[in-house]
């Protein structure tokens, strides 16, 4: 899409803004060994960016016979809470400096997470940023998933801005397609997925991390 001005800056959270994805990995294969199951990378990797709807259908197809999903994201986020009290959440690099940057430019911004409201409010609070944000849109709060559009359509929509004026970080091939279905300017900002050429292709701008974000904002609205 041609760039626009911007408006407003949607962004995913896990491993876009908090360094999150490593940590879920772990957890994510303790729990599985708690419960003597096999759960391979590669599932785990699968799973990342999808609502929590998606990811118990998902879960319960490959594993349903020998334990419900609903179980294992019980244990697996009680043990997320221990270690989030503990640590506190981490941050990307740039966070806090791309939320100040929007903040003092008078752009909106809005978190659009596959994730439940509520884990997302959590995260957003125990992370010290949730007073950045206008509008906090989740996985529970629209129909489809990404990588359909609704979730982008639905933070813009709540911003009141139309998508073409919004960027959208992500770090996911299933976000940057949700993105450009949406018709958001779509930037990658890579994380632990491994990145490929059809999400490259997919991607408007590709960025090392938030802090060059707010070079590109910059020439974008200069």
């Amino acid at each position: 899409m041609a760039d626009k001005k911007i408006k407003g800056v949607l962004f995913d959270m896990d491993g876009t803004m908090f360094d999150t994805e490593t940590m879920s990995i772990y957890i994510w294969a303790a729990t599985a060994r708690y419960y003597n199951i096999n759960i391979s990378r590669e599932f785990m990797m699968e799973c990342m960016g999808l609502s929590t709807k998606a990811i118990g259908e998902k879960f319960d197809k490959a594993f349903g016979d020998v334990l419900n999903y609903e179980t294992f994201r019980s244990a697996k986020n009680k043990v997320m809470e221990e270690i989030v009290e503990e640590d506190g959440v981490p941050h990307k690099k740039g966070l806090t400096e791309i939320l100040d940057y929007i903040k003092e430019n008078g752009i909106k911004a809005a978190i659009a997470t596959s994730t439940s409201n509520e884990r997302a409010v959590y995260n957003l609070e125990e992370g010290k940023v949730i007073q950045y944000f206008d509008e906090v849109i989740s996985g529970d709060m629209v129909d489809k998933s990404k990588p359909e559009p609704d979730i982008y359509l639905l933070a813009a929509k709540k911003l009141g801005l139309r998508p073409e004026e919004c960027m959208v970080l992500e770090d996911s091939k299933n976000g940057i397609i949700s993105a450009r279905r949406a018709n958001c300017l779509a930037v990658l900002v890579p994380d632990i997925i491994p990145v490929d050429d059809e999400m490259i292709e997919a991607a408007d701008y590709v960025c090392e991390d938030l802090l060059e974000v707010i070079d590109l904002i910059k020439r974008i609205n200069k």
